[in-house]
């Protein structure tokens, strides 16, 4: 079911499944102000439904044009306020042209290792695979 829909950015999200399902507007289009805004409202709707998996299908986010004095410190506030939520398991969907997305995935990664996070990271080429994954129930914890 649609929870949030805007000229900017569509969320999705299956409360059986517990999945949040966001896809990202162009950058190139919309411009860096515009993917801030994107995913503030993400963040937001992840902490509102107490959300425990999350998809981000950035498939149209071309970030090569972005410099990294732009990007990075976006991508770092959205981790961040992610941190402070309920999340799990985040999985990005990226554009099938890999070398173009390298870039993008590597920082998500080191930004999450970086603040030492919970949450597990994984990028896909495949919005289904990203689902699958999802689905897939989680190992147990250690100490759990």
């Amino acid at each position: 079911m649609i929870i949030f829909e805007n000229w900017l950015i569509t969320i999705s999200y299956e409360p059986a499944e517990d999945i949040m399902y966001a896809k990202l507007p162009s950058v190139e289009e919309y411009g860096a102000k515009e993917l801030r805004r994107a995913l503030d409202i993400v963040a937001d709707q992840v902490s509102t439904h107490a959300t425990k998996n999350l998809i981000l299908d950035s498939s149209d986010v071309s970030v090569v044009k972005m410099e990294d004095r732009v990007y990075r410190p976006t991508v770092q506030d959205f981790i961040i306020k992610l941190t402070s939520t309920q999340l799990l398991r985040f999985a990005r969907v990226n554009n099938s042209i890999q070398n173009l997305q390298a870039r993008a995935v590597s920082t998500v990664a080191e930004i999450f290792q970086g603040k030492e996070s919970t949450i597990e990271f994984r990028a896909f080429n495949d919005k289904g695979d990203a689902f699958e994954w999802l689905r897939t129930p989680m190992a147990p914890q250690p100490g759990s």
